[in-house]
């Protein structure tokens, strides 16, 4: 069981980036909601989210919940420009969206990008990144450029297969 639990979180990893407890465990940290909250944002059961949170599944199967998860994220990740209330808005605007569509490549339809909290650079940076490879794909270049070109490397790995903090770090000292 511990050895298909750590199997399911290096597949979340190469999918979202790292394991989604460590993932969602961060957004609700950040904005000070609980697992019922955020499984009601995403859309999904509350024990749905609790195995994917413990690495008991792998992935969000339906794809607009992952869709919202995405949005989730983005605005953990740039709610330090928002208020309380408006966190609160943006996540019900979220968990209303029923009309997402994605694909591997793009997303086809967004939700509405709230006007008072404009996207960080390095969340943009990692969007882009994340919407044309996976992050299993970033770390693999990462690894074959890594002798011969290792601020390329870092680039890749942070961008494509870290965690917002890391890009956010990598951004700061790199953007001085």
């Amino acid at each position: 069981m511990a050895n298909s639990v750590e199997h399911n979180r290096q597949a979340q990893r190469e999918l979202y980036g790292e394991p989604l407890g460590e993932l969602l465990g961060g957004v609700a940290e950040r904005l000070s909601l609980t697992q019922s909250r955020i499984a009601a944002v995403l859309g999904i059961s509350a024990p749905m989210l609790s195995q994917l949170m413990s690495g008991q599944r792998v992935k969000i199967g339906n794809p607009a919940a992952a869709a919202r998860l995405q949005e989730l994220v983005s605005v953990s990740a740039n709610a330090e420009g928002l208020t309380a209330e408006q966190v609160s808005e943006r996540l019900d605007q979220i968990a209303s969206a029923s009309d997402w569509v994605t694909s591997t490549a793009h997303r086809v339809a967004t939700p509405p990008v709230p006007t008072e909290a404009p996207s960080a650079p390095y969340r943009l940076v990692q969007d882009l990144f994340r919407d044309v490879a996976s992050a299993a794909d970033y770390l693999a270049a990462a690894r074959s450029l890594e002798s011969a070109y290792p601020q390329i490397a870092e680039l890749l790995a942070v961008y494509g297969a870290g965690r917002t903090a890391e890009a956010r770090e990598h951004y700061t000292r790199n953007h001085a």
